[in-house]
């Protein structure tokens, strides 16, 4: 097939679109609310949807990680520690082996992971600092 830099797996969200495949997905978020052992991230970036060949307005992208997902996980006390007291945080960066997802009805991408594995929680500063 050829060579690849390691760094050319690395993409950052703002040049990520719905045909992005098989790269880690990595952004800054900030912390929107737990459900139950589960968590809600909305990234800083924003994406273009282009459909028909048309660009239409940027619009958010999310990412969800259901209770079940963290509940199946083998280290799921690891998640749980750097997820402690979130709100306290001014952000967290985000590395994530997954896919991109538009949703017309929310007007919105969601970044979906599959496994816990595929997902790296960066903390940022505390918000005081």
């Amino acid at each position: 097939m050829g060579q690849i830099r390691l760094v050319d797996y690395f993409k950052p969200l703002r040049f990520c679109s719905l045909e992005t495949r098989q790269r880690v997905i990595f952004g800054g978020a900030r912390f929107i609310r737990r459900w139950g052992k589960g968590v809600e991230f909305r990234f800083y970036d924003k994406l273009v949807h282009r459909r028909e060949g048309i660009e239409r307005e940027h619009y958010p992208v999310t990412l969800y990680v259901s209770p079940r997902l963290v509940e199946e996980a083998r280290h799921s006390n690891y998640f749980e520690e750097i997820l402690k007291e979130p709100e306290k945080r001014r952000y967290f960066t985000i590395y994530a082996l997954g896919h991109l997802t538009f949703s017309a009805e929310h007007e919105s991408f969601s970044l979906v992971v599959d496994d816990l594995k595929s997902l790296s929680l960066l903390r940022g500063p505390d918000k005081e600092q």
